[in-house]
């Protein structure tokens, strides 16, 4: 069985060797939130006296992908791998469609799919929680930031990945309310510090925060000849390390974590498409603020005693009334940066045109203001399908995982007779029975 000291060099190995992918990522975020300037940019412009303008065009065009997204989803449905499993496909249909309901999925899908194209990862995991008398399949985000993952995993739907988890921060009180049977040693605080900014709370440390008496859990399954789960802290185990109580469909131990990355590069660094836009997005601003700024300006040549006070005929000169005297036989010209603006200006509507060419193009989401023919039309929407069809099947991929691991909840945890409604028509209510006997009269209606 694997140790403390193995499972938290698992996890370290996963925060050092990420630091750069996670960074970019965060960038990614900033720039989907409007935050696009840094700070020695704002610097530089106010230095020069420069507007700092970001125009943001990576927002509406992942909104647009999410939008494509949502139009194209569809209800789970079960199909029979026999001719007499016909009945039971449509009772595990109307099982799974329960479930994705009473988990409101379709919510978690968007933020999942959100996380896939900005940072370029999501994940979700399908676990049970008793309730009552009756165990519920319970589907939980895990945020793109909290996730945990094999940084030597290469491919982009994680299933070559040896470790997964979660970072989970919570108050002390409620760690040691949930976690009765641990040791109360292992939420105290922790000498080992963070070296960077993962799944940080703050103030940040690695596993706890003095100030807010607050712990940070690492929640990891872990193969080792079969999937093991664990949860610990710098200081020792909050559950022990042992087999999954999950079972895939031949009764297997596994990881019920699912996760998807949007691409990945040589590194196996994980991103989003939004990070092929933010260079063109910086040309954006920058070209839209050095043309706001040639109009704003204007530049006076003259020569020297043309006028008595230099520093006066500036300041006259940016006021909208102000009135500039020079002294006669001296020549005095006002040059307005004209030129200069409109070549500005045409930069920035290049940069503009070539943003909104690639992914979800405006012809696509239907924001096309010139005068196409319907050949042309089709012909620019079908463009953008195509660049978008490589990200967005793999969210359909990632779909079908998680409602193949709602299954296997399903199988393995409802054991006992229980009734769902499958149906929200109150107008046509339906349940159905499952787990239940059926008799004689039951096989004849």
């Amino acid at each position: 069985m694997k140790t403390l000291e193995h499972l938290k060099t698992l996890y370290l190995s996963y925060v050092d060797q990420s630091s750069d992918s996670r960074a970019a990522s965060e960038k990614a975020r900033d720039y989907y939130d409007g935050k696009q300037l840094s700070a020695e940019v704002l610097a530089e412009y106010k230095k020069r006296k420069q507007p700092p303008t970001v125009k943001n065009r990576i927002k509406p065009k992942v909104d647009s992908l999410i939008g494509i997204e949502v139009q194209s989803r569809t209800d789970p449905k079960g199909f029979p791998r026999n001719p007499d499993d016909e009945d039971s496909a449509k009772a595990i249909t109307d099982a799974l469609r329960f479930v994705v309901d009473n988990n409101d999925f379709d919510s978690i899908k968007t933020e999942v799919s959100e996380d896939i194209f900005i940072e370029g990862t999501g994940a979700a995991i399908v676990e049970v929680k008793r309730k009552r008398d009756q165990f519920e399949i319970d589907v939980k985000r895990i945020p793109w930031d909290r996730l945990v993952t094999d940084p030597h995993a290469a491919r982009r739907d994680g299933d070559d990945s040896t470790f997964d988890g979660q970072a989970i921060w919570m108050d002390k009180a409620v760690a040691i309310d949930l976690f009765p049977d641990a040791d109360e040693s292992v939420f105290s605080t922790s000498t080992e510090q963070d070296s960077n900014d993962a799944h940080e709370d703050r103030p940040k440390d690695i596993y706890y925060d003095a100030s807010r008496d607050r712990v940070k859990l690492i929640e990891l399954y872990f193969y080792d000849k079969k999937w093991h789960h664990a949860i610990f802290t710098g200081n020792g185990f909050v559950v022990e390390p042992r087999l999954s109580i999950y079972l895939d469909e031949d009764g297997e131990p596994m990881n019920p974590i699912e996760l998807r990355h949007a691409f990945i590069d040589r590194e196996n660094n994980a991103y989003g498409p939004v990070r092929n836009w933010m260079p063109i997005q910086d040309e954006i601003n920058m070209f839209s603020s050095k043309a706001l700024h040639a109009l704003s300006t204007r530049q006076i040549i003259m020569e020297e005693g043309a006028v008595d006070n230099v520093n006066k005929a500036r300041a006259e000169l940016h006021k909208t009334d102000g009135v500039l005297v020079r002294n006669k036989g001296f020549e005095f010209e006002i040059s307005s940066n004209d030129g200069l603006s409109a070549g500005n200006f045409n930069l920035y509507s290049d940069a503009k045109g070539e943003i909104d060419s690639v992914g979800a193009n405006a012809a696509l989401n239907g924001t096309e203001d010139r005068n196409l023919s319907g050949r042309a039309l089709q012909a620019r929407q079908q463009g953008g399908v195509l660049e978008l069809t490589g990200v967005i099947d793999g969210i359909r991929d990632w779909q079908k995982r998680i409602y193949r691991q709602i299954w296997y909840r399903i199988k393995q945890f409802w054991t006992e007779q229980r009734w769902i409604r499958v149906t929200d028509d109150v107008r046509n209510i339906k349940f159905i029975g499952l787990n239940r006997e059926v008799t004689v009269r039951d096989q004849l209606e």
